[in-house]
């Protein structure tokens, strides 16, 4: 599979978009229905009520492989206040992917981009991608390279902190 994500860090850019993936807070986040690891298919939209941060990734991306215990741990960690990390393999099989979460014990869910729709849309440059949707499917803020757990838990945190106070 060919991988319209020229680089697997936030590096090369393949979009006519300056800001990359931040050019997108504010704005509902896209949604594409796509098969799910363990079967069927879904959307981001799926998870509207929740927190949600939408990872693009590959296996075959370091980056992405390193950032993985990190994206395990805020799910774990942050799933009793209504958040959900989220994984979109960038066009890789489900058998390839499958058998790499299991020896790595990823257990958020997965969505598989097969036809890389995601990552033109999230306007990434590169491989991992995160973005981070507040409960009403807006974007609340977007990054593109390896976040440290450190940098997810600051993010997670105001998401929700916003999430709890009153609008308007």
């Amino acid at each position: 599979a060919s991988l319209s994500l020229g680089a697997c860090s936030g590096k090369a850019g393949t979009t006519s978009t300056a800001d990359g993936p931040k050019g997108l807070v504010g704005n509902p986040v896209p949604n594409f229905v796509v098969p799910r690891l363990e079967g069927g298919t879904g959307s981001l939209a799926d998870y509207r009520g929740k927190a949600v941060l939408a990872n693009l990734w590959a296996t075959w991306c370091p980056p992405c492989r390193h950032e993985m215990p990190a994206l395990e741990r805020l799910f774990k960690t942050y799933a009793s206040r209504g958040f959900v990390v989220v994984g979109i393999d960038q066009g890789e099989s489900a058998s390839v992917v499958s058998v790499y979460l299991k020896k790595v014990g990823v257990t958020y869910p997965i969505l598989l981009d097969n036809e890389q729709q995601y990552g033109p849309a999230f306007q990434a440059f590169g491989l991992p991608t995160s973005v981070f949707v507040e409960r009403d499917g807006t974007v609340f803020a977007a990054h593109d390279g390896e976040l440290t757990y450190a940098q997810m838990v600051k993010t997670a945190e105001r998401l929700l902190k916003t999430l709890r106070e009153p609008r308007g």
